[in-house]
């Protein structure tokens, strides 16, 4: 889900990834990573200090960012059931897409 997001706001920006990865003095293929959330079987979140980097060049909201970091996390860690369990016994069930959708990425506009 937070490469989604980094997708659209670097899409936004009307950067490639090449030139998000220079800015993030990363190799390209880091970037794929971290906007598939994966490669192959391995699974990719940056790390928290990149992260805060990635929000300041984008323009993301970083507490938005910080809380898909974390679902993704759990969900990495003990997979989407347990998850959603864990949204249910805390009653987040209508509190979380609430949260989820407070960050909508602006409308992609071509101006080239």
């Amino acid at each position: 889900m937070l490469g989604t997001i980094l997708k659209a706001a670097r899409e936004h920006k009307g950067w490639t990834q090449q030139e998000l990865a220079g800015h993030m003095r990363v190799k390209h293929p880091m970037i794929v990573r971290w906007e598939l959330g994966k490669s192959g079987k391995q699974q990719y979140l940056p790390s928290p200090a990149r992260l805060t980097r990635l929000c300041e060049l984008l323009g993301i909201d970083e507490r938005h960012a910080q809380l898909l970091w974390a679902q993704d996390m759990l969900i990495r860690k003990f997979g989407q059931a347990a998850f959603d369990d864990l949204v249910a016994q805390l009653h987040l069930a209508d509190l979380l897409p609430r949260l989820l959708k407070q960050y909508q990425p602006p409308p992609i506009t071509h101006t080239r």
